[in-house]
């Protein structure tokens, strides 16, 4: 969508369970059904702002909300896709609209949740990273 490349980072993932701690832009988009669950893409505020200066096609004047628009649509692609891969594996879910949380040292825990992955990335034009965590269940 911005045709940026995008590497992830193996040696950063986890695949431990929460307590978790969020720093920066945070999306959030839940999902329901038969497959349930929470992602976050976590982003810091200068990410944040290149992506949406990229997006917009322009360099000054980013508003927050605007972050917090592109933000919380690229969060709703990345979980839509994992919508779609569930749903193709017979997992039908439907999804929230978009949250975003800003901030520092947000902590997050989770009950209930039997499936913990969190995906590092970095975007090498820019050398920054952001975060994917995805929290979910699968009811049987």
């Amino acid at each position: 969508m911005l045709g940026l490349e995008v590497q992830n980072d193996p040696e950063m993932d986890d695949f431990g369970p929460p307590p978790f701690v969020l720093n920066g832009i945070c999306g959030n988009v839940s999902f329901t059904g038969r497959f349930t669950g929470v992602v976050y893409f976590v982003v810091t505020p200068d990410l944040a702002h290149k992506i949406t200066g990229k997006m917009f096609r322009k360099d000054a004047e980013i508003k927050e909300h605007e972050e917090n628009d592109v933000i919380g649509e690229l969060t709703n692609l990345i979980t839509g896709n994992l919508k779609s891969n569930m749903a193709d594996a017979g997992y039908n879910c439907q999804l929230s609209i978009p949250g975003i949380m800003r901030g520092d040292d947000i902590r997050l825990s989770a009950k209930g949740f039997s499936i913990w992955v969190t995906k590092n990335f970095t975007v090498p034009e820019w050398r920054e990273s952001f975060t994917v965590r995805v929290l979910a269940k699968v009811e049987v």
